[in-house]
């Protein structure tokens, strides 16, 4: 036993010294939490003791706990010998090539907020673990993410995992080697495995010194870099547009620098043509030029008159025109009162006749309403009576007489309402006035109906309710009062408006005759103003068609005054300049000849120029697309998303300061030990 306590302490040191290689922070005696945990040689804990140190200097006070929770981190150990698995007590021993891989989980899964969802992440730990091989029976030893330290006799083989990086970061398709396993491998006589040591921490961030703003400056680098390709490309492209332009005008100055010399050649033998004809041309237009002064004189005459002709007239066609559109309504307008005067003086007579049956009514309906009236006030007496002497005999009879009585008025007013229906074609007015008359005699019907129930109810009714009724016939005797002035007054009325629509027929009579006559007339001043307007038209259309001609040739005449002045001025010029020409086209000949020469050469060039830009436009292209474009997507869509996930991961870092939850607690770390494997060990288990 105390020689493997010896092999532990001696194991604990130089991974120590290795651990101060990688530049972890060093160890402080303040407000610190260390996790120690033992291990079997599968991974699998067994036992777990917290340390915490609290306070600085003497005043250091040390805690110590075994505890059962769920280490932030598990270790998986796997045994290959010879490419095959094999248990850690089957491989103790054997000969081969054996493969000892450390698979790291990370086990603390946080939530948190990112790119406007929740995502999955964990915190971030760094796990070192280191174990010293004995050369003697091992060679060829290696490791995959880490360091080997060899003294000669020993080798230190110490690495290093991040454990759930890779799918915090979401990278796990990802070419990128971010491990969570250790492996480690070697040639052996005799296999055997000294104590695994591990330390893990949550402030990887802390000590790697990361600059978020360096990040922010390649990403603007990044698309300074897209425009600036993206305005190459354009630039080649516009460049060979303008190079394959340039070809084709080369190609048709080629063809028109022939034509051009050929043409000069014709050019140089017209010269001479042109300057024998000139000196003739200046002798007649000086003599022209005198005559077109006297013939625009007289012109301008023509025109002026013309003009004067055409304003004066167009004030009469409009005079014309307009008595020939008046003319034509004033005859629709008679037609139309001729017929309608007719129609109003039959209208007029037949609403006569009417009105007179309508008083006749009236006279009747006068009648009922003050028979209605009598009626109400007898009804009333009686049942006053009846009030007044409750147990007389006559109350019957004096009920039954009231409702007789209510009976005959209502027949009446129906015979009335039916009367009054019958009569039409009495004007709107009337109309109104009758169907109001109407609507009074049903509410009249309506009040008597009620009366006589009341009163054939009254016929065992106590005095209290006969009081009702008598209450309710004053109100319909204040109506039938109403009915018999209202009739009145309707007799009147209608009496007047009789008298006046006769007097209104006679009027409507005279103006049918007046207004036939007026249509008569009107029919010839339509007639006759039509053949005026059509005429007046065609002299319209000559004059205006004379002043137009006259103002054409008033300009036509100065035009050609003006240019004859200044054709007879530029003969002399035309003369001089024709002798210049003839001595500029000898020389334009001999220019052309050597301007088709240096074409041809140009032709030659430009096409080797368009091949070159072609092949220009092709790499470009396939740089920025192929090249930048592919980096900037990587850099901008993987890179932005990637650093905000680092900076997610550096708040989860930042914030895992305890184990057990301790507030107080400013640093936690994690030590682990795992078992060896040796022959003795597997004896003394069998022993056990």
């Amino acid at each position: 036993m105390r020689k493997d306590f010896i092999k532990k302490i001696a194991a604990s040191s130089i991974l120590c010294s290795v651990l101060t290689c990688y530049a972890m922070p060093a160890i402080a005696y303040s407000n610190e939490e260390s996790v120690y945990s033992n291990l079997k040689s599968n991974g699998d804990k067994y036992k777990t003791t917290v340390s915490i140190v609290e306070g600085e200097g003497d005043k250091t006070e040390i805690k110590k706990e075994e505890i059962e929770k769920e280490l932030p981190i598990d270790c998986k150990v796997t045994y290959k010998l010879d490419g095959e698995e094999i248990s850690a007590e089957d491989i103790v021993g054997k000969k081969g090539n054996v493969t000892i891989t450390l698979k790291y989980v990370n086990k603390d899964e946080q939530q948190v907020w990112i790119n406007g969802q929740n995502e999955k992440m964990y915190t971030p730990f760094l796990v070192i673990s280191g174990v010293i091989v004995d050369n003697k029976n091992n060679q060829n030893i290696q490791i995959n993410h880490g360091k080997l330290i060899n003294n000669g006799e020993t080798t230190i083989a110490a690495g290093f995992a991040i454990p759930g990086l890779a799918q915090s970061l979401k990278l796990d398709n990802s070419n990128l080697d971010i491990c969570d396993t250790i492996q480690i491998s070697m040639e052996t006589q005799c296999f055997e495995l000294n104590n695994i040591i591990t330390y893990a921490s949550p402030k990887i961030f802390s000590s790697l010194n990361i600059q978020m703003e360096d990040f922010n400056s390649l990403f603007n680098k990044v698309d300074e870099l897209q425009d600036a390709s993206n305005k190459i490309e354009n630039g080649a492209r516009a460049l060979n547009d303008g190079i394959i332009v340039l070809d084709n005008g080369v190609t048709s100055l080629q063809e028109g620098s022939k034509s051009l010399n050929s043409g000069v050649e014709s050019l140089n033998s017209g010269a001479k043509q042109i300057n024998d004809g000139a000196v003739n041309l200046k002798n007649g237009m000086e003599e022209y030029s005198s005559k077109t002064k006297q013939f625009n004189q007289a012109v301008c005459q023509v025109s002026s008159g013309a003009n004067e002709l055409n304003t004066k007239y167009q004030k009469l066609n409009s005079g014309i025109d307009s008595l020939n559109k008046n003319t034509s309504t004033i005859e629709e307008g008679a037609k139309s009162l001729s017929e309608g005067s007719g129609v109003v003086s039959n209208g007029l007579s037949k609403i006569s006749t009417n009105l007179d049956n309508v008083s006749s009514n009236v006279t009747k309906l006068k009648d009922v309403a003050s028979t209605t009236d009598e009626g109400v006030s007898q009804i009333i007496n009686g049942i006053k009576y009846q009030i007044d002497n409750p147990s007389s005999s006559e109350n019957v009879t004096s009920i039954k007489s009231a409702i007789a009585t209510n009976n005959s008025l209502i027949e009446k007013l129906n015979a009335q309402n039916e009367e009054l229906r019958s009569l039409t074609d009495v004007g709107e007015d009337v109309q109104i006035v009758l169907n109001s008359q109407i609507e009074k005699n049903n509410e009249m019907i309506a009040s008597l109906n009620s009366t006589n129930t009341s009163l054939t109810n009254g016929l065992q009714s106590s005095a209290n309710q006969m009081e009702g009724i008598y209450s309710n016939l004053v109100k319909v005797q204040a109506g039938t009062t109403a009915l018999v002035t209202g009739t009145s007054s309707l007799d009147s009325g209608i009496e007047e408006i009789s008298l006046g629509t006769a007097d209104l027929a006679k009027g409507a009579s005279s103006l049918a005759k007046g207004a036939s006559d007026l249509y008569g007339g009107t029919v010839s001043l339509s007639e006759g103003t039509s053949v005026l307007a059509a005429g007046s038209e065609q002299v319209a259309q000559g004059i205006s068609t004379l002043n137009n001609g006259a103002s054409s040739l008033s300009g036509a005449s100065n035009q050609l005054t003006e240019a004859a002045t200044t054709i007879s001025n530029g003969t002399s010029s035309l003369q001089t300049g024709t002798s210049t020409l003839l001595n500029g086209t000898n020389s334009l000949v001999e220019g052309t000849s050597k301007l088709v020469n240096g074409v041809n050469s140009l032709s030659d060039g430009s096409k080797q120029l368009v091949s070159g830009s072609n092949s220009l436009v092709d790499g470009i292209n396939r740089f920025n697309s192929e090249g930048v474009t592919e980096i900037c997507r990587l850099v901008n869509n993987n890179g932005k998303n990637l650093i905000r996930r680092i900076e997610k991961l550096e708040e989860l870092s930042e914030n895992y300061s305890s184990f057990l939850g301790n507030k107080d607690t400013e640093e936690v770390q994690f030590f682990s030990i795992m078992d060896s494997i040796s022959t003795a060990d597997i004896k003394n288990k069998k022993e056990e």
